[in-house]
């Protein structure tokens, strides 16, 4: 089977293309936020479900791509067992790449995190 060299250069502009599109969008942990935790009292109910919202349920909603984080006892099941801690603010974590989470999104999350995300 003959290719021509139209065709091979066809396809060697397209891999270059292809491959010179990806990036690594994933916040820069050097770049983070930081918050003083223990002056802010962040809630799920009125300071992360917002983010959730807007950043996750395009992809975590019932019958959706992945598993539900529509409401905070479907959310408490990843919170409880480390998924979320491994999944959001893991330096290789993937969610900052489909949510865009910012740095001080991030930071909040952290600080709601680590004082045992309270719902309210």
């Amino acid at each position: 089977m003959k290719i021509s060299l139209k065709a091979c250069a066809f396809l060697l502009l397209g891999s270059v293309l292809y491959l010179g599109s990806c990036t690594d969008d994933q916040v820069d942990m050097g770049d983070m936020v930081e918050l003083d935790c223990d002056a802010e009292n962040f809630v799920y109910t009125n300071d992360l479900s917002a983010i959730i919202e807007a950043k996750c349920q395009n992809c975590h909603v019932t019958g959706g791509q992945s598993f539900p984080l529509t409401t905070y006892t479907e959310l408490k099941v990843y919170l409880d067992n480390g998924l979320f801690e491994t999944e959001v603010f893991s330096p290789t974590s993937r969610m900052d790449d489909w949510g865009n989470l910012t740095a001080e999104e991030i930071a909040q999350l952290q600080c709601w995190y680590d004082d045992g995300y309270p719902e309210n």
